[in-house]
């Protein structure tokens, strides 16, 4: 029982995550290369999010 709620909890974390690298990208677009270290940094840290996620599903 309490796996199957670690893997809905993970499938929703993924779903943030998602909706977070489009406002990164839309943002990447918005301001032509200001932010760029940020974005960059922001992003990396939602790809190591995401492979967390990956390993509890």
């Amino acid at each position: 029982m309490e796996n199957m709620q670690n893997v809905a909890i993970a499938k929703e974390i993924k779903g943030k995550i998602i909706g977070a690298e489009q406002i990164l990208f839309l943002l990447t677009q918005a301001h032509d290369g200001e932010y760029t270290e940020t974005i960059d940094i922001v992003r990396s840290t939602l790809s190591e999010v995401m492979e967390l996620a990956d390993g509890i599903e």
